[in-house]
């Protein structure tokens, strides 16, 4: 996908500010816009590392592409909310809305009702919130990318100082208004600096809702003339998400109104008789003369109690704006230091840095200052609205949650156990205090509320990767891997069907095939576990079903495909009609989000096998490479939307290709690893809002890109092993933790010297294309001679 020239330039234009950093400030090379064009769903603004608070701009509008919150292709505000997702495939969150205003009078004063829905894909629904429409009101104003910038931890845009075209037809309420945003882990941050001549009004819209969210109750309580307090509850992707806030504002308020809310009781300690509302609700505050310093405003949120969010802001009260983002971009400047490249152009330090920023987005801070969380249940079945939420739990440790596990299994979770050492044991206590409520790990899990989103049970390939690693020992391991186990046998997901069959049967659940294939690599995973931990009768049980993989393989055509059950009296027959190339995006679906090209590839624990199905090395190759060179289209009138980033039937933009192109080396043709990893980079990355050509889904995308522009790639990611390709960069220095370095350096690298000759580790000659997780854990250096061919030697045996 391309962005227009236009919108290029202002791009380039707004980074002006960012760009004048000292050459040696990695955060120069920040750029939180790259993903948020087209599908990429990212987020522009402020939040920490692994932060609870993504404080960023809201569009307003009611579509697949505005996930995020924002896409770059617009240009009105709606609001600056506090929660987003970062890459994801559906939308729920932006909690918490709060926008700026100019105030001349009482007769320019917001109104609170007037929230409509403008335009939308059917015309004859003008005026109803559906696919396409924008949220528009008093408040939205418009921008221009011109006025805009950001980096890590910090964003800024100045409102547009002209009137709303048509439909809108009336001059902007926040014309020229500069609005600044930073954020520390639990409290958000705003600065507005007001235009002389007018009053400062703030508008918190706690009803603001797109893409599946809807809030159902809320409130707001004056606590004094500076703060206030409430919640947000709301129901969407999470059936009951819970968002407590406390909110600071620098200087008094002297008027106040709402919609919705009935009243703001003033002064009352504690408060009583508040009554709650759902819909489109919010409060107006209005603020003196702006001849006095800009407005900053503290918000600080808890999934369990305005009291814990007050605890937050107790915290910072004492800090200013400018502290707080010094203090933020100091965490980042750290993070971001963990890989160190050299020898790259200005563009591509930008593309590695911006990867490693997204992939430290997620997952978030889920437990409040007090160190306390809630949780909540609906019925998995999906067959009624029943919630049931849990008792609040208090933590020693950080809670996260946020967890798009059937992405980050692949290559973000893996980065984590290479350079993020401090934080991933508070990572798998989360993923095991889940299990404690829920029966069973995490499929995809934010704000305390398990969605069930997305097949497969892919928590036990982050957690058998731990425990191979030793990053969970004895009694840890011992509980991970009762989890593990009753992940793999939870009903919910149909694995009775699996275990009765030795394949999911299409004609009786959805995507059948990538169950499959998912539940034969997570049953591998366990194995493996079984293994190291001693249990032999688990190895052999689970070891039996990795293989159920083969049941679904037809090698007469040699692709993976819909099998149906004895119970259609046509055991082993195949589902009719086959068409490899066929995509469809609903549950009747053979493959998720894919089509038969995609997932014939999927067997990472059995590559030697799958090389063997289809018909040996030479074959094996053959077959990748006519994926690559294929026709791109793909047939079916329900195609997934999913499927971008296309070469050939290569599908870069979605999670089931990633591992692919490193499957060409362990058929004997690291050379082809090596050609496809660099023209995956050059053709489907830039640095440019229209920089990724999929979801990003929580650093998935991005992931994919920082291990192999350092020339690595966790293949399988439950091995412990990372596969070796051509760096694009000179030099990689990765800080293992413990002061220990492991460098990758790439001798005489260039666009034409890009095929690895020889390799040597540690000073020794290394012939196998891969290297083991606890070699790089002791720190030393892995040396690539480049040239422009290779030899034919190197890498092309295990």
């Amino acid at each position: 996908m391309r962005i227009s020239l236009a919108i290029i330039v202002l791009f380039v234009a707004s980074h002006c500010w960012s760009q004048q950093k000292p050459k040696n400030d990695i955060l120069r090379y920040v750029n939180p816009f790259i993903g948020t064009a087209g599908h990429g769903h990212t987020y522009p603004g402020a939040t920490a590392p692994f932060g609870m608070i993504q404080l960023s701009p809201d569009n307003g509008v009611e579509a697949w592409d505005w996930c995020g919150g924002y896409n770059y292709g617009d240009s009105i505000i709606a609001g600056f909310s506090h929660t987003h997702f970062s890459g994801t495939g559906i939308g729920d969150l932006l909690d918490i809305s709060i926008m700026p205003v100019n105030v001349n009078d009482a007769n320019t004063r917001p109104n609170l009702a007037s929230v409509r829905w403008v335009g939308g894909k059917d015309v004859a629904k003008e005026g109803t919130r559906q696919e396409g429409a924008r949220r528009m009101t008093d408040w939205s104003a418009q921008f221009s990318h011109a006025d805009e910038t950001a980096t890590a931890g910090y964003y800024r845009v100045k409102f547009a100082e002209k009137t709303f075209g048509k439909p809108f037809g009336k001059p902007s309420p926040a014309s020229g208004i500069i609005a600044e945003l930073t954020a520390s882990e639990l409290v958000g941050v705003h600065r507005y600096t007001f235009p002389n001549s007018v009053n400062a009004g703030l508008v918190i819209d706690l009803g603001f809702a797109v893409n599946w969210d809807n809030t159902v109750r809320a409130r707001i309580i004056e606590r004094s003339k500076t703060v206030v307090t409430g919640y947000r509850f709301s129901s969407g992707w999470a059936r009951l998400q819970r968002v407590f806030f406390a909110i600071e504002f620098s200087r008094p308020f002297y008027f106040v109104k709402s919609k919705g809310l009935k009243n703001i009781l003033m002064d009352a300690h504690p408060p009583a008789n508040i009554i709650d509302w759902g819909g489109d609700i919010g409060a107006y505050f209005e603020f003196t003369s702006q001849s006095l310093a800009p407005i900053t405003v503290k918000v600080a949120l808890s999934s369990v109690s305005e009291e814990g969010a007050l605890a937050a802001l107790d915290a910072v009260r004492s800090k200013s704006f400018d502290q707080i983002r010094t203090e933020t971009q100091n965490s980042w400047r750290k993070e971001l230091s963990k890989i160190q490249i050299s020898g790259a152009s200005e563009d591509d330090k930008t593309m590695f840095a911006t990867a490693l920023y997204h992939s430290f987005l997620a997952p978030v801070r889920f437990s409040d200052a007090k160190g306390e969380y809630e949780e909540s249940r609906f019925n998995f079945v999906f067959t009624a609205p029943e919630t049931k939420r849990f008792p609040v739990k208090r933590t020693n440790t950080i809670r996260y949650d946020l967890f798009s596990l059937w992405d980050t299994f692949r290559a973000v979770h893996p980065l984590f156990t290479l350079v993020q050492q401090e934080r991933i044991p508070a990572m798998f206590r989360s993923m095991l205090d889940h299990y404690d409520s829920f029966g069973v790990l995490p499929v995809w899990s934010f704000w305390g509320t398990e969605t069930k989103t997305m097949t497969g049970y892919n928590g036990v390939p982050v957690l058998a990767d731990a425990i191979r690693k030793g990053l969970l020992r004895g009694g840890e391991a011992e509980r991970a891997f009762a989890a593990m186990k009753a992940s793999a046998n939870e009903d919910t997901l149909c694995v009775n069907l699996y275990r009765k069959y030795g394949f999911v049967p299409h004609d009786k659940d959805g995507f059948s095939v990538t169950k499959t294939l998912e539940y034969a690599f997570a049953d591998w995973c366990i194995a493996e576990t079984a293994q190291i931990l001693g249990k032999k009768d688990d190895e052999r049980v689970f070891r039996e079903r990795s293989r159920y993989w083969k049941n679904i393989v037809d090698k007469e055509t040699r692709f993976m495909r819909g099998k149906l059950s004895n119970d259609a009296n046509a055991q082993g027959a195949w589902k009719l009609p086959f068409d490899p190339l066929h995509s469809e995006h609903g549950f009747d679906a053979e493959y998720t989000e894919g089509n038969a090209w995609h997932y014939a590839w999927f067997v990472p624990h059995d590559v030697s096998g799958l090389i063997e199905q289809y018909g040996g090395k030479q074959a094996f190759v053959r077959k990748l490479d006519t994926l690559f060179t294929l026709q791109q289209a793909v047939s079916g009138t329900n195609a997934s939307a999913d499927i971008s980033g296309l070469i050939g039937q290569y599908a870069h933009g979605n999670e089931p290709s990633h591992h692919i192109a490193h499957l060409y080396t362990l058929a004997g043709a690291p050379n082809r690893t090596q050609e496809r990893t660099r023209q995956i980079i050059r053709t489907l990355y830039n640095p440019r809002p229209d920089g990724l050509c999929g979801n990003d889904d929580c650093g998935q995308m991005s992931a994919w890109l920082v291990w192999n522009m350092v020339g690595l790639y966790p293949m399988n990611p439950a091995s412990g092993e990372y596969m070796i390709t051509a760096p694009l960069v000179e030099s990689a220095r990765i800080h293992v933790g413990k002061g220990k370095v492991f460098t990758i350096t790439a001798k005489g690298i260039s666009e034409k010297n890009s095929y690895i000759v020889t390799a040597r580790l540690n000073g020794k000659p290394l012939q196998k294309p891969l290297i083991a997780h606890e070699v790089m854990m002791r720190g030393g250096k892995l040396e690539l001679e480049m040239g422009e061919k290779w030899s034919g030697l190197w890498g092309n045996k295990k």
